[in-house]
């Protein structure tokens, strides 16, 4: 007998989350969309995983006690076309003069928001 894991993803409608939430839906049979955020959902002691943007899987990691776990930001550049729809290539911003254009350029790593109060840091 498989394991049920509670996959707990955003609420709103995203056609690449909802084929995931199908998917494991077959496989695990538990999936959780969450829209109201000032309610903890009940995990009914499954273990959890989050799929969702980063702010959704940080907040829900702290509320849950959760440890987040993610794949290297360039693993994506290792993935076959076949699978992501589209070449991905990891340049060194000084090599992009030699690259054709039009492209699309995106940093390997999220940019992170940080402030500080007086005795607070805060990284978002």
């Amino acid at each position: 007998m498989k394991e049920d894991i509670l996959l707990i993803i955003p609420d709103k409608t995203d056609e690449e989350r909802d084929v995931l939430a199908d998917k494991w839906a077959e496989q695990y049979s538990a999936v959780l969309r969450i829209g109201k955020f000032w309610i903890k959902p009940d995990t009914q002691g499954k273990k959890v995983a989050l799929y969702g943007n980063d702010s959704f899987c940080l907040f829900w990691a702290q509320i849950l006690d959760l440890e987040m776990i993610s794949p290297k930001d360039e693993m994506i550049t290792a993935l076959q076309q076949y699978y992501v729809k589209r070449y991905i290539y990891l340049k060194d911003l000084a090599e992009i003069e030699a690259l054709a254009y039009p492209i699309f350029i995106k940093p390997v790593v999220p940019k992170i928001l940080c402030f500080s109060t007086r005795t607070t840091h805060h990284c978002y």
